[in-house]
């Protein structure tokens, strides 16, 4: 598990060889996109939440990996259409 407390993060970078990665808190920071997580095929928690993301597109490689189980993305900048669509096609996985 790694969790961010203590510095401000505005990109996700440098987690591409965490393979073995299984939860990932990214809580609380500056982060505008999703990317670099690729190769992180054994995630199954990720906290993106109270950040500023507005797209969550590069997230749809890792949901159909079927080893993410929860994904909190609460109070970023996802348009009310990005929300609405990704409750639809994934009520169970993800938390906006």
């Amino acid at each position: 598990m790694i969790e961010n407390k203590e510095v401000i993060l505005t990109e996700i970078k440098g987690l591409e060889y965490l393979i073995n990665l299984k939860s990932l808190i990214l809580s609380r920071n500056h982060i505008l996109e999703i990317k670099g997580l690729q190769s992180l095929k054994k995630l199954t928690h990720l906290f993106l939440d109270h950040n500023q993301i507005t797209e969550i597109k590069e997230l749809e490689n890792l949901i159909n990996s079927k080893s993410l189980y929860h994904i909190n993305l609460q109070d970023n900048r996802l348009s009310k259409s990005t929300v609405q669509l990704t409750r639809r096609e994934y009520p169970d996985l993800i938390q906006l």
